[in-house]
């Protein structure tokens, strides 16, 4: 199962499945699923929002990142949903207990939350939205992903703050295909994803898929405009 390491794609290109016809009720149930307490560790985590009274009219929002409130870890925990075929994990931080001279007293587990049983169709159509979003011509992330390897699936994201500058978003996963790994980079006041927010990300998977090779900046794109 992919570990979420650390979101909010805000689809303004190669939006992933939002032309399904079933795509803003199974976003909706994603993303309120997403958006609850994660289960994670921390006795000051708190849930996301997502307004009860819904209206048609948030599903046109909602497909351009508008109308959301969720934090990064809980997109990280959407995303690995996504890339696992619909299994909704339980972020965590430990992975075992140990005493004072190393040895392991206790593994610790963390059982998956729930299925979200999405089916295969619409996920197949989220997961080439997201690798196309990285590698197609003009894709918003593609002048930082196109030639990384393994193949990164992901999307940039580009959030407005009243009076502030935008921060910048890449909401991710590697390898496209066969998932390991989910990434997600928030910079405050970073401006568009593609241009701060992944290279960020890139650097990630280069320290965990290549640890034995120079980290090289990257530098990224706005392509949205």
């Amino acid at each position: 199962m992919p570990v979420p390491i650390f979101t909010h794609p805000d689809c303004l290109r190669h939006d992933p499945g939002t032309d399904h016809p079933e795509a803003p009720a199974r976003l909706r149930v994603l993303l309120d699923r997403a958006r609850a307490e994660t289960g994670v560790e921390v006795r000051e985590a708190r849930s996301g929002s997502i307004d009860a009274d819904w209206q048609p009219g948030y599903d046109i929002q909602m497909s351009i990142g508008q109308g959301i409130d969720v934090t990064p870890l809980q997109l990280a925990t959407a995303y690995s949903a996504l890339a696992n075929g619909g299994i909704l994990p339980t972020p965590h931080f430990a992975k075992e207990l140990r005493d004072s001279e190393g040895r392991v007293v206790k593994k610790l587990s963390f059982p998956p939350q729930r299925n979200l049983h999405l089916p295969e169709s619409f996920l197949a159509e989220v997961r080439q939205g997201l690798y196309n979003a990285s590698h197609s011509a003009d894709g918003t992330s593609s002048s930082v992903f196109g030639n990384f390897k393994p193949d990164v699936a992901g999307k940039t994201g580009t959030a407005e703050v009243l009076g502030k500058a935008d921060n910048a978003w890449y909401a991710s996963w590697a390898p496209a295909d066969n998932p390991e790994i989910v990434v997600v980079a928030l910079i405050v006041g970073g401006g568009h994803g593609g241009v701060s927010a992944a290279p960020v990300a890139r650097e990630v998977y280069s320290a965990y898929f290549h640890p034995n090779q120079k980290i090289r900046a990257q530098a990224g794109t706005d392509r949205s405009r």
